[in-house]
Order: C-alpha cells, then structure tokens, then sequence
C-alpha cells in the first residue's frame, strides 16, 4: 500500500534510515533487541516529501482490505486476504443491549482495525449508524450494490460521528470500518442504529513499543482485544469472529471471578511459545480449530451445551448401569452353576 501511494522509493527510504540506526541493545538473555520500526516508519512518513502519518496511512491501508482497489500487481491482488467482519447485522435496531459476538462495541489493539457488516431488510431503506470513538479511532463507512466494482466511500454527516445510507434495498452492504491509528492499546469504540450511543473512555496515553520478539501476557485486570494467543494463530487473525467469541467469554465471565483470573494468568504465561509453533504450520492450525471447535460451540450456545454435556452424563450412567447389570447377571449365573454342580 505504501509503495503504490508514495511510490517505492519510500520504501528504500525506510530501510536507508533502519541503516543508521544502532541496535537499542540487548534483553535480559543477552539477545539483540529489535529496532522498533513504527517510529522509523512515522518518521519518513512525516518528512516534507511524503507529507502524511503512518496513522494515516494505515487508516488508507485498512480502507483498501475491504475495498480491494489495488492499483499494481493485478495477478497478486486475489492473494491478499479479503476483509472478515467482526459481525453482520440484519435485524434492527442495533444498540447496546446487543450481546454476545455481536455486541456493537469494540477496543482495539494500537495499529488494528475491524470490520462490521449490515445487511439491509427488505422494509429498511435507509440506514443511520452513529459512532461514539475515542480519540485514537478513525472511521468509515462504505455501501456496495450488486453490479457494483468497488464500494462507494460514505460522506460522514456533519459534526462527525454519524453516517446516514439511503436508497438501500435487501441485496446491498453496508461495511463500517473502525481501526486504531494509533500505537496506544485500548483505544475504543461503539455504535448504533438508533441514534443511542454509550460514553467512552480514553485509555492511557502511554506508546507501546515493542522491542524484542517476545510475546508478552497482557494484565488480567481487564479485558481488551490482546490474547487468545492459540485461537489467534488457529484462525489466522485476532479480528476473526470466532477469536472475538472467545474473548468476550473472557472478558464477561473468566476475568470477572478469581479462579477465571487464575486460569487466564497460567493460560498467558504458557500459551504463546506454542502458539507460535502453531502458526508456522498449516496442518496444526487446521487441527487446533477443529480442537477449538467444542469451546466455540459452548460458548455461542450455552444452552445446547448444557444439554448435550446432560445427555452425554446420561448415556455415561445408562452404559455404567449397564455394566454393572451385566457383571452382577454373570456372578449370579456363575454362583448358579456352581450350585447345581455341587
């Protein structure tokens, strides 16, 4: 993306100025910490050459997954991944009281972004979304009809926090598109279609800066998009609905009691080593999301859950009892037998 808008030489420009740099040591193993390079970036970005923001660039760049309107490499494009949304909405209105993986509010990680689907009914001809963000969070809109190569971005409505979609008929989509543009973790948002909105929080303006390869655990005090390390590298992104399933779980009811905090903690502490192996191979991804399968269905379905681990106990004591029928009919047949020997 950066290439096509600010042409390859900016790229080389990147990799001159990493050049330069020394190594900003080494970690407690006496291994070599990564140059950070989101400064690196946001510094060639910013030069009066280029006159833009890696915020603003990863805010186009973001856009572009779901749009898909690359300029080069035509034959690649069918390579780059195509957009996931966190939910698709087709019964209104969508507001707060909204749960479970469709709960219309989010917080993301510094430089991520998620995507939210709406699919109109065949009486909504119109379409109002209004968003509450804090101030780390960019976002846009956009309305794709059948026929239609691109999807049209929609103009934001004056005073900047509502997008208004008219003509609308059951066969078009409507994307919402939020993303954090910056590097502060937690940044926040949420919406509705109803004109309701729910106050936000900015988070610390802390910068996270990642020095060394190492996957940290994030605090078990609260929730947030960080995590889910095994699901993340099984799904392919922490953005995929499922992983998100999996996250809210934790936030609403693994982080809210002790023992939760206890599991999540150890879960932190030993889950991103094999994570990573996971990622690397294509058939351990496949396995694990078949493993993770059961969990999923346990947490988006409770009830059915519930009833099927109920049957499952049933079946288990059916077959017991049957057991144990059988072994006291084969000591009465063989008390039996010996009796009439006798």
């Amino acid at each position: 993306y950066l290439s096509e808008k600010h042409t390859p030489a900016m790229i080389r420009g990147v990799w001159e100025k990493v050049g330069g740099l020394a190594s900003p040591g080494k970690d407690a193993n006496g291994r070599d910490l990564d140059i950070p390079m989101v400064p690196v970036l946001d510094s060639v970005l910013s030069s009066a050459t280029y006159n833009s923001s890696l915020g603003n660039d990863f805010f186009g760049f973001a856009k572009r997954v779901y749009t898909r309107d690359w300029i080069s490499h035509k034959p690649e494009i069918i390579n780059i991944h195509p957009y996931t949304p966190v939910a698709t909405y087709s019964t209104y209105p969508v507001n707060s009281s909204v749960i479970n993986n469709l709960k219309p509010s989010i917080a993301l990680s510094h430089y991520s972004f998620a995507y939210y689907k709406f699919v109109p009914t065949a009486g909504n001809h119109s379409l109002a979304i209004k968003v509450t963000k804090s101030a780390g969070i960019q976002s846009a809109a956009f309305r794709k009809s059948p026929g239609d190569i691109f999807p049209t971005e929609i103009v934001m409505q004056p005073g900047g926090d509502s997008y208004t979609i008219g003509g609308l008929s059951s066969s078009d989509e409507v994307v919402l598109l939020i993303a954090n543009t910056t590097n502060t973790d937690g940044q926040n948002a949420n919406f509705s279609t109803d004109g309701s909105s729910t106050p936000v929080t900015d988070p610390s303006t802390t910068p996270v800066t990642v020095l060394a390869p190492v996957a940290t655990a994030p605090s078990t005090s609260g929730g947030g998009s960080s995590g889910c390390f095994i699901a993340t590298a099984a799904y392919g992104s922490y953005l995929h609905p499922q992983v998100q399933l999996l996250r809210n779980f934790r936030d609403e009811y693994l982080l809210t009691n002790a023992p939760g905090r206890a599991f999540v903690a150890f879960y932190y502490r030993h889950s991103p080593p094999l994570a990573d192996f996971i990622a690397r191979h294509t058939v351990l991804r496949g396995i694990t999301r078949l493993a993770l399968t059961p969990i999923v269905v346990a947490v988006a379905h409770p009830l059915i859950a519930a009833v099927s681990l109920l049957l499952l106990a049933g079946a288990l004591l059916l077959s017991q009892l049957r057991r144990i029928n059988a072994c006291s009919n084969a000591s009465l047949s063989i008390i039996h037998n010996t009796s009439s020997r006798r």
